[in-house]
């Protein structure tokens, strides 16, 4: 059976965030025996591209940008964004507040069933953070 799509199911936020992490620097991982991973020259220009695109063409009301984050700065962001936005919108019983949150992520990363960011900490228990 197929669905019909009418105006009403159409989803039309009222709120668009933007989320840029990026990891360009990896010399923690290197030295705590993270093996060979390199540092990565191109992620700079990238989080300016996104960051562009995200202001002028999809007008985020609001981007935050996570540079060489640690785990505790990645847990920090997420939970501001949790409590400025999603937890409003989630509590808002008119359905009023409509948030879409955009996340671009720009490093090395790790796929296990969840896409984990690989963040330059020395600690394996600290390095890797899931973005989903």
């Amino acid at each position: 059976m197929v669905s019909k799509i009418t105006e009403d199911s159409v989803f039309e936020p009222n709120v668009t965030i933007g989320w840029i992490i990026g990891n360009w620097e990896y010399d923690m991982v290197r030295e705590g025996n993270g093996g060979n991973v390199m540092d990565l020259n191109n992620v700079g220009t990238d989080i300016q591209t996104i960051w562009k695109f995200f202001q002028d063409t999809i007008k985020c009301d609001k981007v935050y940008t996570s540079t060489n984050p640690t785990n505790s700065e990645m847990r920090a962001t997420k939970m501001e964004i949790q409590k400025n936005y999603l937890v409003k919108a989630q509590n808002d019983k008119t359905g009023g507040t409509r948030v879409l949150l955009y996340v671009y992520y720009s490093g090395h990363g790790v796929l296990d069933c969840t896409t984990h960011c690989v963040l330059n900490e020395e600690d394996i228990k600290e390095r890797f953070y899931p973005l989903e």
